[in-house]
């Protein structure tokens, strides 16, 4: 409990809250794929990550918008849609449209204004869009800076794609670059899960270990990759 608390107090940087009410006053939000979806739109789904990372910060609420099959990157077919829900590649099935989601239930009042957003994605982008993946940090730019007109005072957290068995290494990495440069840019945070710390592409190619299929985590990899999560959030405050 100790520990969680010490976290508390990192991720809520300059928020004003007494120790013993840290978590009372934090409203997690996720972004992302399916790695993300995987964990259920009320994150108590072991085999998403985000039901660790629920568990880890015992938060008020905690809410996924994440869609399985999402992308950063858009094509020119792209229209508002907060319905869709195609659980594969489509033009309206990107993260722009997740915060649209969340922007509409936060003014019907279905979610709490959240304090800290998290957004996994890119998998998808370097997966199947590798053509425009070169316009992913210009929308990743375009999103984190709608998060932040819609929700000034939440802390915005952007987590790279992790190595998989379909795509070379370099490709990730290329995709984790251009989040890196996003964050700077819009001075939000950034974890890279890109390197073999969670998943390793060889590895899994060789036995699946902490992945159900190459690309998925099975419940010990999610546990490991939220893990991670933690971790590095907890440095980057402290480093600040």
């Amino acid at each position: 409990m100790k520990r969680i608390l010490t976290v508390l107090l990192l991720l809520l940087g300059g928020m004003t809250c007494h120790v013993t009410a840290q978590h009372h006053d934090m409203h997690v939000v996720m972004l992302g794929d399916s790695n993300t979806w995987l964990g259920g739109d009320d994150c108590m789904t072991p085999k998403g990550w985000n039901y660790w990372m629920r568990t880890l910060l015992q938060p008020t609420t905690c809410r996924s918008y994440a869609r399985s099959g999402a992308t950063w990157v858009h094509t020119d077919k792209m229209v508002r849609d907060t319905e869709e829900n195609t659980a594969r590649l489509s033009d309206n099935n990107v993260i722009t449209n997740q915060i649209h989601r969340l922007q509409e239930a936060v003014a019907e009042g279905k979610q709490a204004v959240p304090t800290l957003i998290f957004i996994m994605a890119g998998t998808n982008d370097v997966w199947f869009r590798k053509d425009i993946l070169s316009t992913l940090e210009h929308v990743a730019v375009d999103d984190v800076a709608l998060l932040q007109e819609s929700f000034p005072e939440a802390r915005i957290v952007l987590i790279t794609p992790m190595q998989n068995t379909k795509v070379s290494p370099e490709l990730v990495r290329e995709a984790a670059e251009q989040l890196e440069t996003t964050a700077i840019r819009m001075a939000c945070d950034l974890v890279d899960a890109s390197g073999t710390e969670v998943i390793d592409s060889e590895q899994e190619s060789r036995k699946l270990t902490f992945t159900r299929d190459g690309v998925h985590t099975n419940e010990m990899g999610a546990k490991r990759l939220a893990e991670f999560v933690y971790m590095k959030m907890s440095q980057v405050k402290s480093e600040k």
